[in-house]
C-alpha cells in the first residue's frame, strides 16, 4: 500500500498514518492502519477500484477513510470515507491532505486529547508529526461545532471545498 500511495504522490503524513507510524487512535478503539501487513493479512474487505483505504474501523459496522482516485478523469485525488455495510457508500470529506488531517483530528483525535491517561507530550508528538497548527484548546473548541461551522474556522477549508 505504501508504494502505491508514494507513486500517486500522496503527502508523507498520510502515508505515515496509513502504515501506523503516527499514533492517532486510542489503543482500545477498533481503528487500524490499513498499510500494516499484519492488518491486511488478518482481515480484508473488498473495496471498489477507485478507493484506496488508509485507515479502517473493523467494528460492527466497518468504515474506512481513504483516497478516492477516479482513474479515467482529470479530477485530482480526494479523500473520502466508505461504509462497507451500506453498499460501499462513499462520500468526499476532503480535497487536500490538510483538510483530511483536520477532519480526522476533529472527529477522532479529540478523544485522545481529552484522555488524561495519555501524557501531553505524546499528544503533542502526534500533532507535530501531522504538522498541525492548532493547540488542544482550539481543537476542543472547534470540535464542538457542526461541520459547516468547522469549515469556516479551519484555514485548510478556505479553498477547494469538498463535495459534501
Amino acid at each position: 500500500m505504501k508504494e502505491i500511495l508514494e507513486l500517486l504522490g500522496v503527502d508523507k503524513r498520510i502515508i505515515d498514518l496509513c502504515v501506523g507510524k503516527i499514533f492517532f487512535f486510542s489503543k482500545y478503539s477498533a481503528w487500524e492502519y490499513y498499510g500494516l501487513d499484519e492488518v491486511n493479512s488478518q482481515k480484508n474487505f473488498a473495496f471498489p477500484p477507485f478507493f484506496l483505504p488508509i485507515i479502517i474501523n473493523y467494528d460492527s459496522t466497518p468504515i474506512s477513510y481513504g483516497l478516492t482516485k477516479h482513474w479515467f478523469t482529470d479530477r485530482e485525488a480526494t479523500f473520502s470515507y466508505m461504509e462497507f455495510s451500506d453498499q460501499f457508500l462513499t462520500a468526499e470529506i476532503a480535497r487536500t491532505p490538510d483538510q483530511f488531517i483536520d477532519t480526522l483530528i476533529l472527529e477522532y483525535y479529540i478523544d485522545i486529547i481529552e484522555n488524561i491517561d495519555i501524557p501531553d507530550i505524546e499528544k503533542n508528538q502526534t500533532l507535530n508529526h501531522l504538522n498541525v497548527k492548532y493547540n488542544f484548546d482550539e481543537i476542543k473548541k472547534i470540535s464542538r461545532l457542526n461541520s459547516t461551522e468547522r469549515t469556516s474556522e479551519l484555514k485548510s477549508f478556505k479553498e477547494k471545498q469538498p463535495l459534501w
